[in-house]
This record gives structure tokens, C-alpha cells and sequence, in this order.
């Protein structure tokens, strides 16, 4: 009697718990796509100049003598080159 008593428990306690499983994922899910549209919105925030700068492409690659990552960004329609050497190029 009291091992059924208690998998009748444990039953309700595994159908609440899936509830309250189901709410928290949805929370999760709308905070995590507000959390993704902010990154987008902020994802060109580097700036050349005191213009925005939109990363076009980076490379390994040589400059002079030097080997690094070569970031290409794109500034009011104009392409420039940015030497960041052993650091990945910002966004």
C-alpha cells in the first residue's frame, strides 16, 4: 500500500514537475531570443574613425614582416584593412 502510495506521488510530482518544465523553457526561450536580438543589433558596434565598421572578412596573413589576422571592414562603402595580429579580428 504505501509503495503504491508513493509512485501515485511520485507520478504527480513528474507531471508538475514537467509543467513547471514546460513555463520555465518558455521563459528561457523568450530571454534567450530577446538576448539574441540584442547581440545582433550591437554586433557592428566597432568603429574606424568615428564611423561603423562592418567586418567583411578576416584572414591569416602577412603585413610587412608581420603575420596576424587581417580584418577587411567595410566604412561607408570604403574598404579598409585592419592588422590585429595574434588577436581574432572584432566585430
Amino acid at each position: 500500500m504505501t509503495a503504491t502510495l508513493t509512485a501515485y506521488k511520485l507520478v504527480k510530482i513528474i507531471r508538475l514537475s514537467a509543467v513547471i518544465d514546460e513555463v520555465t523553457m518558455s521563459k528561457f526561450k523568450a530571454t534567450l531570443l530577446l538576448f539574441c536580438c540584442g547581440i545582433s543589433f550591437t554586433a557592428n558596434a566597432y568603429m574606424i574613425g568615428g564611423a561603423y565598421a562592418s567586418l567583411v572578412s578576416c584572414n591569416w596573413g602577412q603585413i610587412g614582416y608581420e603575420y596576424g589576422y587581417i580584418g577587411t571592414y567595410d566604412v561607408n562603402g570604403k574598404l579598409i584593412q585592419v592588422f590585429f595580429g595574434s588577436s581574432y579580428c572584432q566585430h
